[in-house]
């Protein structure tokens, strides 16, 4: 059962935290309340491996639209020298 929140309770990473306080009996624990807690923090677990997953493709997926933006950076002065090249041959034809 909830307690209450002890608000700002600590200060971490820079930031204040609050705390929430829970109550358990004996009699809560013996109706169930341990496997219900075992649930919950396997849920949470896998809510936490879902994040890495989640973060793990993002860092994945940003690599790869840097790498595709330098391509197409690349791609882009090639084709600015190749421009570069076809008007210097155009000047050197009309000069002949």
């Amino acid at each position: 059962m909830n307690e209450g929140v002890l608000r700002k309770h600590m200060i971490w990473r820079d930031a204040n935290r609050d705390t929430a306080v829970y109550s358990l009996t004996n009699s809560d624990w013996r109706d169930g309340a341990a496997d219900h807690l075992e649930a919950l923090v396997k849920q949470r677990l896998e809510g936490v491996k879902g994040l890495r997953s989640l973060r793990a493709e993002e860092e994945e997926g940003e690599e790869l639209a840097g790498g595709l933006e330098a391509e197409v950076s690349a791609a882009a002065v090639k084709k600015q020298n190749m421009a570069a090249e076809l008007d210097k041959e155009e000047c050197a034809k009309k000069f002949r």
